[in-house]
């Protein structure tokens, strides 16, 4: 009864410890991305990130429940037999485990392989993930241009490569077990054979060789499981690595640490001989760009497609900065102050609008949680917004579903200006806002 009752709290506490770990993990993992600056995003792709936040935490889960209880239970009983062994008969115990040794290369040798095999199977399983997003997010035009062959024999070449990268870790895994069996099965026949000769010789009693025996068939099954638990662990090793990486990035965009807030704009936002290059590209998107932005003034910025407008949008929010010149705020450099406090100021409608899996009003309160139901209306009002919204099922509590997919593009532009204007923004940039929309529309 006492057995039964110490192993269901034994499985319940290794449960919720596994639980309680991948969930702070989960949570850290999340809360970190949001930290991350915007370049950390453009130059991977989001099924890789989105794969060691699901499949390598799941690795990581499996493995925090089950590893801490092998090891301290069966490393205890191991230690407790080995300490009898040696208490009884110190030299025939030496004798017997002469070959742990070996037992131990093994298991360090299997385990790098089982671990390398595994963490680039891991990363082809990112891999995927993106082809799944890709192809899901772009069903509409893979179907129009007749792509679905070759959206699927590209996957199923990285599927192939994944399964290959698997069978190199099954197959260390697999010969992991029958190897320990062996080598514990030498040791005992040796045991076997010299506690024969140590009877024999009579330097042991029987009663000492049963009392051996017994000591070291206990320990024997524990060993079994360590040498088992080792393909669990080396792979939840590597999927720890992988969600490491990302929590050991750091931000490039940092506020300084005198960071002064942003009270409201009095002058002007001037640029400064400004130079900027994407990390991931050679060309520099921007280049010696000098202009003022005088508050109450309207500027549009014209130019061809890949000329810089959208990327003088993401350096005024700061989401990157300058490699060359600076951008001043009633003559403070940008980079001097809070980071939020300026953002509370500007307000951005982008080419690509995203909407989130949330109500109307969801959606357009995110850069203004506190607003009202009447500032919510006024601000849709202003994107001419507000009839089609009335004529929703549920008004500006209707759910919109995934990324607003209920809604068409020039509603869901509507809703972007929308959620601009009801910051009430002293700096309001749009970029290529009114693509989506009709001509009545724009008008208004």
């Amino acid at each position: 009864a006492l057995k039964a009752v110490a192993s269901y709290i034994q499985n319940y506490l290794m449960s919720w410890i596994g639980q309680r770990i991948s969930q702070e993990l989960r949570e850290d993992l999340f809360t970190h991305l949001h930290r991350l600056s915007l370049d950390y995003y453009t130059e991977r792709r989001a099924g890789e990130i989105l794969a060691r936040a699901t499949n390598d935490l799941s690795m990581v889960q499996s493995t925090l429940q089950f590893a801490p209880l092998y090891l301290v239970r069966d490393l205890l009983t191991v230690a407790t037999c080995l300490g009898v062994l040696f208490w009884r008969h110190a030299r025939f115990a030496t004798m017997a485990l002469l070959v742990a040794p070996f037992a131990a290369a093994v298991l360090v040798v299997l385990g790098r392989k089982m671990r390398d095999a595994s963490k680039s199977s891991q990363e082809i399983m990112g891999t995927l993930y993106h082809r799944f997003q890709e192809s899901l997010q772009g069903m509409m035009l893979i179907k129009a241009f007749n792509y679905e062959e070759g959206a699927t024999a590209r996957f199923k070449s990285e599927n192939e490569a994944f399964f290959v990268e698997m069978m190199r870790y099954l197959r260390a895994t697999a010969l992991s077990g029958p190897l320990m069996e062996f080598i514990g099965s030498l040791i005992i026949a040796g045991v076997i054979y010299m506690g024969g000769l140590e009877i024999m010789s009579g330097r042991m009693t029987p009663g000492d060789f049963a009392m051996f025996a017994g000591a070291f068939f206990v320990a024997y099954a524990p060993l079994k499981n360590l040498g088992k638990l080792n393909s669990e662990l080396q792979r939840g090793l590597a999927s720890g690595d992988r969600i490491f990486e990302i929590l050991d990035e750091k931000p490039r965009i940092v506020q300084a640490s005198d960071a002064k807030r942003f009270t409201g704009l009095k002058g002007s936002v001037r640029l400064s001989g400004l130079t900027f290059r994407y990390p991931s590209r050679d060309a520099a998107a921007l280049n010696d760009v000098t202009l003022e932005l005088r508050k109450g003034e309207r500027l549009a910025v014209v130019g061809p497609s890949g000329s810089g407008k959208s990327t003088l949008a993401q350096l005024l929010l700061r989401l990157y900065d300058p490699a060359e010149g600076a951008i001043l705020v009633d003559g403070e450099d940008l980079r001097a102050l809070d980071i939020r406090s300026w953002r509370e100021r500007v307000g951005i409608v982008t080419q690509e609008t995203v909407l989130f899996n949330d109500t109307v009003a969801g959606n357009l309160a995110i850069g203004r949680p506190g607003a009202s139901r009447a500032e919510i209306e006024r601000a849709a009002a202003v994107a001419d917004a507000d009839r089609f919204i009335s004529a929703l099922p549920e008004g500006y509590d209707t759910p919109l579903g995934d990324r607003g997919l209920r809604l068409s593009g020039g509603q869901r532009q509507r809703l972007a200006i929308a959620r601009a204007v009801l910051r009430e923004p002293e700096l309001l940039i749009l970029d290529e806002a009114t693509s989506n929309l009709d001509s009545r529309s724009e008008a208004e």
